[in-house]
């Protein structure tokens, strides 16, 4: 395993306070290496959905060294904006496959090698689209998991950049499944009363939504996981009452308690409200 070398982590990475240590485990069974997450404060288990098991950069550094454990890494949450790419075996006697090649070309952005050093890790702002996260030598992931980070950078690029549209061809080449033909979406015009924030106010207010609607508005979080997740939860209400207008979702939004501002925080290229309404529509 590649020690981690700290100076070459981009400071992007290091002000998210969302780090963990890791263990190697050897499974014999099926020769290979299990990376079992610790927190680094106490040297007991890190849980990916616990935020109490989760620390600043600094913290995990120094709980890597002081628990003797292989390394560190970074919980990927939808608030970081953050998008990895793996490409598994593909690093070889200082040479790279034709396909990491062409991943790292396309993203230009801040890439490592991975702990074992035969595979590749890349760093990105945008939004994941849906489908699959992994398929054959390449994943991508932007929540639910911890990235492991080496700091053995390779490239040119020695920050986090935001590539929207890289995350999106990557996904579609070498992700997404065959295009499929399908009836077009339904659409809730029919049933929505006005088109504009009021009159889809005044519908949800009549709807099987309508308490949680309401509780949501006052900026109540009781039931979510996060603030996070209570802000997506009231996106996807007015997505669906709105027939996914963002401009709408983006109005009532910000007429809720749950507003703050975070919502306006830039991440990369766009904001996290614009990533949140993205994410729903």
């Amino acid at each position: 395993m590649l020690k981690v070398n700290v100076n070459e982590i981009p400071k992007e990475l290091k002000s998210i306070n969302q780090w963990i240590a890791w263990k190697a485990n050897y499974l014999p069974e099926t020769n290979r290496i299990d990376k079992l997450p610790k927190n680094p404060l106490t040297g007991g288990n890190a849980s990916v959905i616990n935020s109490n098991t989760l620390a600043t950069f600094e913290d995990a550094v120094k709980g890597m060294e002081r628990f003797d454990f292989t390394g560190i890494g970074i919980v990927l949450t939808l608030d970081t904006g953050l998008v990895g790419i793996d490409v598994d075996h593909c690093y070889n006697d200082g040479k790279l496959t034709s396909e990491a090649l062409e991943i790292g070309k396309e993203c230009q952005s801040y890439t490592e090698l991975s702990p074992s050093g035969t595979g590749l890790r890349i760093f990105a702002y945008g939004v994941l689209p849906e489908g699959r996260r992994k398929k054959n030598n390449v994943e991508m992931y932007n929540q639910g998991r911890f990235l492991t980070v080496t700091g053995h950078r390779i490239g040119k690029s020695t920050e986090v950049q935001a590539r929207q549209e890289a995350i999106q061809r990557v996904h579609t080449k070498h992700l997404a499944d065959a295009v499929k033909i399908v009836p077009p979406r339904r659409t809730f015009n029919s049933f929505i009363c006005n088109t504009n924030s009021q009159g889809v106010i005044a519908k949800i207010e009549k709807s099987k939504h309508a308490d949680k609607f309401k509780s949501l508005m006052s900026g109540d979080t009781t039931g979510f996981e996060s603030h996070s997740s209570a802000d997506l939860g009231l996106c996807a209400i007015l997505a669906y009452w709105s027939d996914r207008n963002s401009n709408i979702i983006d109005e009532i939004f910000r007429s809720s308690g749950l507003m703050r501002d975070k919502w306006n925080r830039k991440t990369g290229s766009s904001t996290y409200g614009q990533m949140t309404v993205k994410k729903v529509v």
